[in-house]
């Protein structure tokens, strides 16, 4: 039987939860992920805020996750506007 948690990541990586998502970046997980071919790391170690996201090793920091799905800009567009497209690579 799969713990709570594993329930959780099993709901970003087959349903795309936005919940899921925000919970298990809170949780300390980091994650990799992929638009249109371009690379992003999202995180909230060594952010310099509460969590970053990094493009090219570009860092955008914000105070929240909300923030950085309503604010957060890949290849000119928000991250909550192409959350359908996003791959999602890695979770560590």
């Amino acid at each position: 039987m799969e713990n709570v948690h594993d329930l959780i990541v099993n709901e970003l990586f087959t349903y795309k939860s936005v919940a899921a998502f925000i919970y298990l970046i809170n949780a300390g997980r980091e994650v990799e992920i992929k638009y249109n071919h371009i690379s992003a790391f999202i995180s909230k170690d060594g952010s310099k805020k509460q969590c970053s996201i990094w493009v090219d090793k570009t860092e955008q920091a914000f105070g929240n996750v909300e923030e950085l799905l309503n604010q957060a800009i890949v290849q000119g567009r928000r991250v909550i506007d192409i959350w359908e497209q996003i791959e999602f690579d890695t979770l560590y």
